[in-house]
């Protein structure tokens, strides 16, 4: 049922829901190993497709970027689970490269690349 993809992911095959250009898709569940232990992460396509443009510009597999990821999220003070941390790090990448190499920092981030948390969002009129 699951195919090993060449960068050491394994994935199902793709459904037909699966097979779409709209970015609002549900998350597709991939296996692979981190440091030895298999482990299934689930991201939207989108995310998938960044994060193997990334690992193909780094030079290394899917599995090693998950692992560098999951390492960096494990020292973070408050660790996101490890999907959340993936499309974090994703998002600060394009950010850096879309700024030339730089984010505004925030008073967290300054301390190790980490996001700052969120604060509690206000509700905007019209909001419900």
């Amino acid at each position: 049922m699951f195919s090993k993809e060449q960068d050491g992911v394994e994935s199902a095959p793709p459904r037909c829901a699966e097979v779409t250009t709209s970015p609002y898709h549900p998350p597709v569940k991939r296996s692979l190993a981190i440091a030895g232990h298999k482990t299934s992460i689930s991201l939207e396509p989108l995310f998938w497709d960044m994060l193997r443009a990334a690992a193909t510009q780094e030079g290394v597999a899917i599995a090693g970027l998950v692992a560098r990821i999951d390492a960096e999220r494990i020292r973070a003070d408050t660790a996101p689970g490890l999907a959340g941390a993936i499309r974090i790090w994703l998002v600060t990448r394009q950010a850096r490269t879309r700024t030339g190499g730089g984010i505004a920092p925030t008073e967290a981030n300054e301390k190790g690349g980490e996001v700052a948390p969120a604060g509690r969002a206000e509700a905007e009129p019209g909001d419900q």
